[in-house]
C-alpha cells in the first residue's frame, strides 16, 4: 500500500527540484539582462555626457572667435545711430550680425543645459567625475559670453538679440545671471543718470529760492524712469512683461526696476528717506507708493503682481520708510497745538469774522475751532496715509475724548459758587491735566 505513494513522493520532489533549477536558472539570467542593461544605461550615460562636453565646447569655441568682430562692430553702431544717412547700412548689418551671434548663443545654452542635466544624472560616476572641470570650463565660458552680448545687445538698443541673451540664460536656470545683466545695461545708467539729473535741479531751484523742488524729487526720478523705459527700450519691456512671452522667470518688476530705484535713490538721495521734515516725507512716501502701483500695471498676470508684492527688493523699498517715526511728529505737532488750546480753561470765543461754519452751526469757542482744525488736518490728503489708517483713527478719537473731557470739566466749573469756580479756575483743572498726560502718552 505505502510503496505506490512512496513512489509518487519521489517523482514529486524530483520535478520540484527541476523547477526550483529553473526557477534558480530564470532569475539568474533575468539579472544578468538587468546588470547589463544598467551597464549599457551607464555607458551610453558617460558617452553622452563625453559626446555634449565636447560638442558645448566646439560651439563655445566657433562662438569666441566671432564674439570680438562682433562686439566691436556693435559698439560702433552705438556710437553712430543717429549719425549720417550713410552709416544706417553698417548699422543694419553689424545688428543683424549680433542677432544672428545671440541666437547661437541662446542654441549653445541649450546644448549647456542638455549637458548639465546629464552630469547631475552621473555625478556619482567616476569618468563623469574627471570631465567636472571640463564642465564648469564650459558653464562659466557660456556665462561669459552671454553676459557681454546682453551688454551689447542692450547699448545698441538691439531687442531681439537682447531677448535671445535672455533665453539663453533661462535654459540655464540662471534668471538672476539675466536680472543682472539688465540692471547693468540698461536700468542702471538710465536710474543713475536720471537721479544725477534731478538732483542738479533740486540743487538749483534751492539755491534759487524754490521750495517746493525738493520735496518732489522722487516723484521727477519715478515719472522720468518709467517714461524713458517706455520711450528707449518699449519693446523689449513689453515682452519682459507679456504673459506668454516665455520670460516670465525673470523678475524684471521687482528684481531689476524697483532694486535698481531702490539703490539708486539711497545712494544718490538719502534724504529722501528722512521723516525729519514731514511734509516732504508725505510727498515722497505717496510718490514711492505710485511707483509701486505703475510697477503692478505694467504686470501681465495677477501671479506677477503677487510675485512683485513678494519679492526681497519690496520688502526693502518698505523698510526705507519711517512710518513710526513720521506719525510720531505729526502726533506731537497736531495733538500738541489741541492741548495748548485746552489747557485755557476759560470760554474764548473766537472773532465773528474767523468763526467756521460747520453745517448749520457756527463754531464760537476758540476750542473748538481747534479741535475742527486738528480733526481736518489729521486727515487731510497732506499728512494722512493709509497704512496709519489706525493711528490716524486713534488720534481722532483722542481728540474727541479730551475735547470731551475739557468740556465736562468747563460746565463742571459752571455750576459751582462764584469763589469755588475762582480758587479752582486758580488753581487749574486737576482732572485737565491729567487727561492732557494721557493724550500727550497716546
Amino acid at each position: 500500500m505505502r510503496q505506490p505513494l512512496v513512489d509518487i513522493q519521489v517523482k514529486l520532489c524530483a520535478v520540484e527540484d527541476s523547477v526550483k533549477a529553473e526557477l534558480q536558472e530564470l532569475q539568474q539570467g533575468l539579472q544578468r539582462r538587468q546588470d547589463a542593461v544598467a551597464a549599457r544605461s551607464t555607458l551610453e550615460l558617460m558617452q553622452e555626457v563625453a559626446a555634449s562636453t565636447g560638442k558645448v565646447e566646439k560651439l563655445l569655441q566657433e562662438v569666441g572667435q566671432q564674439q570680438t568682430a562682433a562686439l566691436s562692430r556693435t559698439a560702433a553702431t552705438g556710437a553712430a545711430r543717429a549719425t549720417a544717412e550713410s552709416s544706417n547700412g553698417i548699422s543694419s548689418s553689424s545688428n543683424e550680425q549680433l542677432d544672428n551671434h545671440c541666437r547661437i548663443l541662446e542654441r549653445v545654452a541649450g546644448e549647456a543645459a542638455r549637458l548639465l542635466y546629464l552630469a547631475e544624472r552621473g555625478k556619482q560616476l567616476a569618468f563623469v567625475k574627471t570631465l567636472e572641470r571640463r564642465v564648469m570650463g564650459c558653464r562659466m565660458n557660456l556665462d561669459k559670453q552671454l553676459q557681454a552680448a546682453l551688454l551689447a545687445a542692450l547699448r545698441a538698443h538691439n531687442w531681439s538679440a537682447a531677448v535671445h541673451c535672455l533665453r539663453g540664460y533661462l535654459e540655464l536656470g540662471e534668471p538672476g545671471r539675466a536680472e543682472e545683466g539688465l540692471r547693468a545695461g540698461l536700468v542702471g545708467p538710465l536710474v543713475a543718470d536720471i537721479v544725477t539729473q534731478v538732483k542738479r535741479q533740486s540743487t538749483a531751484a534751492a539755491g534759487g529760492g524754490q521750495r517746493d523742488s525738493s520735496s518732489s524729487a522722487l516723484a521727477q526720478v519715478v515719472d522720468q524712469v518709467l517714461a524713458r523705459l517706455r520711450s528707449e527700450a518699449g519693446p523689449l519691456l513689453s515682452q519682459l512683461c507679456a504673459a506668454g512671452s516665455g520670460l516670465s522667470g525673470i523678475d524684471l518688476l521687482g528684481a531689476v526696476l524697483l532694486a535698481e530705484v531702490s539703490q539708486a535713490v539711497a545712494e544718490g538721495m538719502p534724504g529722501v528717506f528722512s521723516p525729519g521734515n514731514p511734509s516732504a516725507f508725505h510727498q515722497n512716501y505717496l510718490a514711492g507708493q505710485s511707483l509701486l502701483d505703475q510697477l503692478e500695471g505694467l504686470a501681465g498676470s495677477r501671479a506677477a503682481v503677487e510675485r512683485l508684492r513678494g519679492s526681497s527688493a519690496a520688502a526693502g523699498w518698505a523698510k526705507r520708510w519711517n512710518l513710526a517715526v513720521y506719525f510720531s511728529l505729526v502726533y506731537q505737532d497736531i495733538a500738541g497745538n489741541f492741548e495748548a488750546a485746552a489747557k485755557a480753561s476759560q470760554l474764548q470765543l473766537v472773532e465773528p469774522e474767523q468763526q467756521q461754519q460747520l453745517g448749520a452751526y457756527r463754531l464760537q469757542l476758540t476750542i473748538s475751532s481747534s479741535l475742527w482744525n486738528s480733526l481736518q488736518r489729521a486727515l487731510s490728503p497732506d499728512v494722512f496715509l493709509l497704512q496709519l489708517a489706525d493711528r490716524f483713527t486713534k488720534l481722532c478719537a483722542q481728540l474727541l475724548v479730551r475735547y470731551d473731557t475739557w468740556l465736562l470739566d468747563v460746565l463742571q466749573h459752571s455750576q459751582q459758587p462764584p469763589q469755588q469756580a475762582a480758587a479752582a479756575a486758580g488753581a487749574g483743572s486737576p482732572a485737565a491735566a491729567g487727561t492732557a498726560a494721557g493724550v500727550a502718552a497716546g
